[in-house]
């Protein structure tokens, strides 16, 4: 037997997961050859502290998010029977509805919603892009086409020279978050 039968071990649930580099619990009841619930794989040590987070979700919140919408947008390649056109549609929808989120004051937005630090929110929307699957260039892109609409810094910030409508800083947190969802480091809450 498996451990994975055994419902007490962890697997890849796709090979195409090991590039993100996390791996997900297959939740007792998921079988060899199921898919069960997912989970990010929470046995690994946690020995570095997040920035202030406030009252926001720790990180492993947000690379659930993007996890489930992943596995939504990539349902053909689990070999899942069913609709997956529709499935892949509805996994595009909620990855979009998850980004929309993270605006300001929206639900995944940790710093003014949930009062975190700067460093806290962008690491966390570096996490969930990482685990979603985008490519590190498209999340940073994105972060810095986010900050050309609707950033408002300070006189004297230092911007990033290949994103720069957003702070080096931010740059630095979301690339950290990036890195530290694919590697299976991320911080604690403390």
């Amino acid at each position: 037997d498996s451990p994975v039968d055994q419902g007490i071990s962890y697997q890849w649930l796709d090979p195409s997961f090991r590039q993100y580099g996390t791996l997900v619990n297959l939740m007792p009841g998921a079988g060899s050859g199921g898919i069960g619930k997912i989970a990010p794989f929470t046995n690994r040590p946690n020995t570095k502290a997040c920035a202030r987070s406030g009252n926001a979700p720790p990180p492993s919140y947000y690379e659930q998010k993007g996890l489930e919408a992943q596995l939504l947008e990539t349902w053909p390649s689990l070999g899942a029977p069913g609709n997956s056109l529709l499935t892949n549609i509805a996994g595009a929808a909620f990855n979009a509805y998850n980004l929309l989120s993270f605006h300001r004051g929206g639900a995944l937005d940790a710093q003014v919603r949930y009062g975190g630090s700067q460093a806290y929110a962008n690491y966390v929307y570096g996490v969930y892009t990482g685990a979603a699957g985008f490519s590190l260039k498209s999340t940073l892109a994105a972060a810095s086409a986010y900050g050309a609409m609707f950033g408002r810094y300070h006189a004297g910030t230092l911007f990033s020279n290949s994103y720069p409508s957003i702070p080096e800083v931010n740059v630095a947190n979301i690339t950290q978050g990036y890195n530290d969802v694919r590697n299976g480091t991320l911080c604690s809450v403390q």
